[in-house]
């Protein structure tokens, strides 16, 4: 989920998939916000909420929340991972170690079904598995576009993940799969923000 130059162009797709990302979050929760423009979008969707607590390594959040002060933000210092808004880096996985959290929300760089989730980078693949070990649950935030793509490197089969919310573009063979799959799954055109937690709990 790149992006080039500093510009971050408007994405109607990605808007939406951050605004339901955002109606999962309850208050007080520790959440995780990862590299990528899609989770810059869900950012942008918790800047009404209060009282919730961010963990990231996303610069264009932490940018963001920088003047909220109703939020509780911890940036994680690194590396720069080119083209992905993101530190990274062995001081970064080290201070993950003692860390609990809710939910992550991570992006991906392609979803295919010979491969499942997959990133372009060998820091995105190391952030995936350190995330996966210390949340509750990881939710993937993947517009229609990330769907037959081919990654780098494979991270975990679909099924790994706690849900995936995407926008109502995918091929229907994309979403026949994952109805399949047993993936919960949140499409951007027919789920409307008073009934996701309802959703989510079934």
């Amino acid at each position: 989920d790149q992006i080039i130059g500093s510009e971050l162009e408007y994405d109607k797709n990605k808007d939406s998939i951050g605004r339901i990302a955002a109606e999962m979050v309850e208050d007080r929760q520790w959440i995780f916000i990862g590299m990528g423009s899609t989770c810059f979008y869900f950012a942008k969707a918790l800047m009404k909420k209060r009282d919730i607590n961010i963990v990231t390594n996303n610069i264009y959040v932490a940018a963001l929340m920088s003047g909220k002060r109703d939020v509780n933000t911890r940036v994680i210092g690194g590396n720069v991972v080119p083209g992905t808004m993101g530190l990274s880096g062995e001081g970064f996985l080290d201070y993950l170690d003692n860390l609990c959290i809710s939910k992550a929300f991570i992006c991906v760089s392609g979803i295919n079904m010979k491969n499942g989730l997959m990133v372009d980078t060998q820091a995105e693949y190391n952030i995936y598995h350190k995330i996966k070990e210390i949340s509750n649950e990881v939710v993937i935030l993947a517009d229609s576009k990330k769907f037959g793509r081919q990654g780098l490197i494979k991270i975990d089969p679909v099924t790994k993940a706690s849900a995936i919310i995407t926008d109502g573009q995918i091929p229907d063979d994309y979403k026949a799969y994952l109805f399949q799959m047993g993936v919960k799954t949140f499409f951007s055109y027919d789920i409307k923000e008073s009934n996701i937690r309802e959703i989510e709990n079934e």
